[in-house]
This record gives C-alpha cells, structure tokens and sequence, in this order.
C-alpha cells in the first residue's frame, strides 16, 4: 500500500473512531444553564431545616475538626445553625445581627451579619439562590460522582475568608448535598447535608437571640 493510500485510511479510521465514542462512549457534558436553573427552583421555598455534619481543615497547622447538628433557613437572609457535637453552641442571623452563643460557657458573641455572612459567605447563600449568579463566576467541573453535579464558584470580589466554594448537586431533585469552602490560605471547610424537609411555618423567634441572665457579652471584630 502506497504511504499516500495509508494515511487516507488511518485518517478515516480516526474520524470513525471520534465519532463512535461521541456516540457510545461518552456521557455528553451537561450545559450549566439547566443546572442552575433547577437549582433556583429546589430553593425557591419559604424556609427549610436539616440536619448537617461540618468538617473544618486548617491547611498550614494539619488540623480537622469535625461538628455535627440541625440548621433553619428562612428566606431571605435569615439562619440558625444549632451545633451539638462536639459541644452546644447557637449560631443566630436575622440578616442584620449575627449572635454565637455558647451556652456552656455562658457567653454570647455579637457582631453585624452581613461581615460574616455577605456575599454568599458561610454558606449563606442557601438563604437566597439568586446571590449565586451575582456575585460569583460558576462553572460546571467534570469531576462530579454519577448521582452529583460539580459546581464551581469564584466570587467575583475576591477576599482571605473566601477564595471558591464547591457545590455537589444532586442530579435526580437538585438538592445540594456538599458545600465545600476554602479560603486564601487553602483552609477547608466542608458542610454534609441531609434530611432537608421544606418548611413554610419557621418561626421568626429562631433568628433572634433573647439574652439568657447573666451570660457574657463579647463584641465580634
């Protein structure tokens, strides 16, 4: 066979070879449209509970830790993270004032929700989708599971407390099962959902603090 008449057939066997696994061998890739849009939607209620496990890695020091408990969402703005491993502690935001208070210690820190919370920050996102598209760069990641979406999110004013956040999507209802965040110094931190159960009638009593006598009153910096 002639070196022209062998390049002609390896040529088209390349061709067949793309076009097959195009066809056979390949999931296609998922547009991100539709995903965030199905997103928006599984959010788009009122208010939600569900319990949670968070694992937090400190990059430079090799140090996990690991806390687990029950989260109230109530839109917009509006959270209560009540942690009960490894020890009591009540994170509180009405969107305005943020409170943690540890009971065992009987202390309360105060400070203003919107420096710990802003921007999407502290997962505070889930109180309102719509901050997703505003204030983030999103891109769909080729390494999500078979049952899971990868989304990933840079936000658009880059800060040390955040520098992305992960988001593992369930495929079937779009729920979101993992969010992952890390910050300028690569510390990690990983929030485990599940039991999410829509919730219409949260009282707004969960997202404000009534000082228990005689607790200590630290001002967040």
């Amino acid at each position: 066979m002639k070196i022209n008449e062998l390049l002609a057939v390896l040529i088209v066997l390349a061709v067949m070879l793309v076009a097959f696994e195009e066809a056979f061998g390949q999931n296609p890739v998922p547009e991100l449209e539709p995903v965030l849009t199905g997103l928006e939607q599984r959010y788009d209620m009122p208010g939600f509970t569900a319990a949670f496990v968070q694992h937090s890695k400190m990059a430079a020091m090799e140090v996990e830790d690991r806390a687990s408990g029950k989260v109230h969402i109530k839109r917009p703005g509006k959270m209560r993270w009540e942690y009960q491993l490894p020890e009591r502690q009540v994170m509180v935001s009405d969107g305005v004032q943020l409170w943690i208070y540890r009971p065992d210690d009987r202390q309360v820190m105060i400070g203003r929700a919107p420096d710990y919370f802003g921007d999407g920050k502290g997962a505070s996102f889930l109180s309102d989708m719509r901050v997703l598209r505003r204030n983030f760069t999103i891109s769909l990641q080729t390494d999500g599971d078979a049952e899971h979406y990868r989304l990933r999110l840079v936000p658009n004013r880059r800060t040390a407390d955040l520098a992305a956040i992960f988001l593992d999507v369930r495929k079937n209802d779009f729920t979101i099962d993992t969010v992952t965040t890390i910050n300028a110094y690569e510390d990690e931190t990983r929030i485990e959902f599940s039991g999410l159960t829509a919730d219409a009638t949260l009282s707004e009593s969960l997202f404000s603090f009534d000082m228990p006598p005689g607790t200590e009153i630290l001002k967040l910096e």
